[in-house]
């Protein structure tokens, strides 16, 4: 999987229905220009600085951003550079911080219904 990456100029995420974006975490990763439908899982971790959004189920418009990643230069210099960035700033220690915040926000939202 990792060479498939490796060779990839950027990486597609065609998917419309994704309960966790582990591709989309997978692209980031490889610090590769990346394309997806704007699913909610996406815009979860893609934004207009690591990657391009487009309109579920536009294929004209995923073809266009294709090409625009591919033609443009200082565009995909931007998303593998932000990419970057976005891993430099994360680690699987901060993501599990992160996750157990949610958590324990959620279960005292439970308690506090119950009560």
């Amino acid at each position: 999987k990792v060479a498939m990456y490796e060779l990839s100029e950027v990486v597609v995420f065609p998917s419309i229905e994704e309960p966790f974006g582990m591709v989309i975490l997978e692209a980031l990763k490889m610090h590769k220009p990346l394309i997806a439908f704007n699913t909610e899982t996406a815009m979860e971790i893609i934004n207009d600085e690591n990657g391009l959004l487009v309109p579920v189920g536009d294929s004209s418009k995923m073809a266009n951003a294709i090409v625009q990643v591919i033609t443009d230069p200082i565009l995909n210099q931007k998303l593998v550079a932000n990419t970057t960035a976005l891993f430099k700033a994360s680690s699987w220690e901060k993501i599990t911080i992160q996750y157990l915040k949610v958590y324990k926000s959620l279960n005292t939202q439970k308690n506090n219904y119950n009560a």
